[in-house]
């Protein structure tokens, strides 16, 4: 990394020295896969797809192309991203996996199409809470239900012995609550 920042520093001294326009450059800029996700813009992600961007690419901070189209992004961004090959289970540095920011943002669209691709409905993140809990303690009673027909276990329990369930009542999530009962 270190001789890559150095190779860029000694091109632009030698563009400006041999008096070449150097146009702002910005060693930070996320790659241009993310960038388009970020935007929002299906053609562009197409594009850079068709270019051979990976799929897999991650933002500076660490955070996959494929959940910041989950937060952020249409459904049909996340799925020309798992058509590409996107992996619907590559966790972030907290342990979430796009279905957990499904979860979380009551996208059940989305929640459907990670499944459909391979998500592991109970894959828990670093505090043991599967996507079930993330949506039971976030109040989004639509992903929950998408969660329990895909087969999520409303019985696993977090690090702490909470369920799903348990979690619906601590935070008042009346509603994803009735879900979870069967109502």
């Amino acid at each position: 990394m270190k001789s890559k920042g150095l190779a860029a520093v000694a091109l632009v001294l030698a563009l400006a020295w041999a008096g070449g326009a150097v146009a702002q450059l910005d060693l930070l800029a996320e790659p241009p896969l993310i960038q388009a996700v970020q935007q929002n813009d299906l053609d562009s992600v197409r594009d850079a797809l068709t270019l051979g961007r990976s799929p897999r690419v991650t933002s500076n901070n660490g955070t996959t192309a494929l959940t910041i189209a989950v937060e952020s992004a249409s459904a049909a961004i996340v799925r020309a991203l798992l058509e590409a090959g996107a992996l619907p289970g590559l966790a972030d540095r907290q342990g979430e996996t796009p279905l957990h920011a499904a979860a979380r943002l009551d996208r059940p669209e989305v929640v459907d199409l990670l499944v459909a691709h391979g998500a592991d409905v109970d894959d828990a993140n670093r505090q043991g809470l599967t996507p079930l809990m993330t949506a039971a303690r976030n109040e989004c009673p639509d992903a929950a239900a998408a969660l329990l027909e895909a087969g999520a276990d409303p019985m696993a329990t977090d690090f702490t012995g909470r369920t799903a369930e348990d979690w619906a009542i601590a935070t008042r999530s009346t509603r994803t609550l009735q879900v979870l009962q069967g109502r």
